[in-house]
């Protein structure tokens, strides 16, 4: 009865421990996983150029809040950015050629941006996000005015322009200090997580030896 009872704890003791290893395992390559995500979307965002724009034309939309998204109309939640504008901001590069962007942003509160107004952005090298081909099409504006349609786009929650690529920097500055919390609470899980394999290793090694 001794014996038995003392391989039955055995057996529980190594079940438990297999289980441990293997949960600590898991939350290691998921929190690896968040870690190298959050990391990578934090340095394409400091790979950002900044730059100032004028605002060459704005409207505000009346209602309780929608947007197009792939060509659909799209609610947002429960009314909580009843405010919706739409911005044409020209800005110059290095080429030295004057480029246009037509921003759809939505607000909890009245945006104070008027015509003339200059406005922070950033721009970014490639694309954030994909981007319907319509809106490259020919006509669209004229002397910066906005077109009759505006392509509404968001990348992780923030608005960026139709192509993706300017963001306003109040959104950029929102945007990175979210990358930066979530990596640094992956990181407290993938170093807690990694903790817990040594751990369960060293015990492993020691009840082998023993």
């Amino acid at each position: 009865m001794a014996f038995g009872g003392i391989l039955l704890f055995l057996l529980l003791f190594f079940a438990l421990g297999i289980g441990v290893f293997l949960l600590s395992l898991a939350m290691w390559l998921i929190a690896r996983s968040k870690y190298k995500k959050y990391y990578g979307l934090q340095k394409q965002m400091e790979a950002a150029v900044p730059t100032v724009g004028v605002i060459m034309d704005c409207r505000q939309l009346h209602g309780s809040g929608t947007a197009s998204k792939n060509g659909k109309v799209k609610n947002y939640k429960k009314g909580a950015y009843p405010f919706l504008y739409e911005f044409s901001v020209a800005y110059r590069c290095e080429d030295g050629m004057q480029h246009i962007s037509f921003f759809g942003v939505r607000a909890k509160e009245p945006l104070p941006y008027s015509i003339a107004d200059s406005v922070s952005m950033w721009r970014f090298p490639q694309p954030l996000a994909p981007v319907p081909q319509w809106i490259f099409d020919e006509g669209r504006s004229v002397d910066g005015r906005l077109p009759q349609q505006v392509f509404h786009h968001a990348w992780y929650g923030v608005p960026v322009d139709e192509t993706a690529t300017v963001m306003l920097e109040i959104h950029r500055e929102a945007v990175l200090k979210t990358f930066r919390r979530r990596r640094r609470i992956a990181f407290g899980f993938y170093a807690a997580a990694m903790v817990l394999l040594i751990i369960c290793v060293v015990l492993a090694a020691a009840f082998w030896l023993a």
